[in-house]
């Protein structure tokens, strides 16, 4: 079957999809698949053959619900429509298997036997992320250490506002929740920040359903960097959705937002070399100045 006609199947399965449930259910899985103990709520029907899967990962892959959360995001009704629901197994496994079946036709017509090589590669780059970089404070406090330096706070005020600790204190309290459920109310009660900290931690980590597609249209190619491209959504893992007039955050894949606020953090700070977000103090972080030094600087205190 032609790649094209494939991701179109994608398409119109997913256009008759709500997004609110959808997102839902995709939280749930991936909490499934990274969170011990977690339990698949009662209300999404589950395969037993996945259930009885050691480990589960060998049906469904961490990266396999990323790309389902881009095309919902993409192209999901604000409700469900009459055809199928994620919350059916059929439906969800047809997706998964599609999209599998996508990548697998762009390396047989796009890649070819000869550069197996570097498949496997980007396959296993692919799949070591997930198995190191899961929910750990071990992870939390190294990055912690690492950027909470006076330097590289400087940075952090300079490209989002907040320092170091207020970052990390909104991030592990929006961890906390999203661990328990899928969506949250916009407004946040953490105990010495406002509301305004809120908003700037959500500047740089979310974008409203409309931006966040548009951008993942953009990036959206049917061509060899399919599984692999960067994707707007681990820069911005949060969403911004309404319903019935109140404005809720969902998080449908929460370790893109425990990387965001660990390793994926250093892009952020990097940023604040050349867009000066500091409320107009002069941290002195003109392009080319401070930042790798600060860094090396920091990384060195810490080994």
């Amino acid at each position: 079957m032609a790649i094209q006609e494939l991701y179109l199947n994608v398409e119109t399965l997913t256009r008759q999809l709500g997004l609110r449930e959808s997102l839902y259910v995709i939280w749930a899985y991936s909490q499934y698949l990274q969170v011990a103990e977690f339990e698949i709520p009662e209300d999404i029907e589950v395969a037993d053959q996945f259930l009885a899967a050691h480990p589960p990962q060998e049906m469904l892959a961490e990266w396999t619900l990323e790309q389902m959360a881009r095309e919902v995001v993409r192209y999901a009704d604000e409700e469900p429509g009459q055809g199928g629901s994620l919350r059916q197994w059929a439906t969800f496994a047809r997706i998964a298997d599609t999209l599998r079946d996508i990548e697998a036709e762009i390396h047989a017509q796009l890649v070819g036997a000869e550069r197996i090589h570097l498949e496997e590669m980007r396959i296993a780059h692919r799949k070591l992320v997930w198995q190191l970089y899961r929910f750990d404070w071990r992870i939390v406090i190294r990055y912690y250490k690492l950027f909470n330096t006076p330097r590289l706070v400087a940075h952090a005020e300079a490209a989002t506002g907040l320092t170091i600790p207020e970052i990390y204190l909104i991030g592990m309290a929006y961890l906390r929740i999203f661990t328990r459920q899928p969506r949250v109310k916009r407004q946040l009660d953490v105990p010495g920040l406002t509301q305004q900290h809120i908003d700037r931690f959500l500047a740089f980590t979310s974008l409203t359903r409309d931006q966040l597609s548009d951008m993942l249209g953009f990036e959206h190619a049917l061509d060899e960097g399919f599984g692999y491209r960067h994707s707007s959504l681990r820069e911005f893992p949060l969403i911004q959705i309404s319903d019935q007039g109140q404005d809720e955050i969902a998080c449908p894949v929460p370790a893109l937002l425990f990387w965001r606020v660990t390793s994926g953090l250093y892009y952020s700070l990097r940023r604040g070399l050349y867009y000066g977000l500091g409320g107009g103090r002069d941290y002195g972080l003109r392009r080319g100045r401070g930042f790798t030094g600060a860094l090396g600087e920091s990384f060195e205190r810490y080994v």
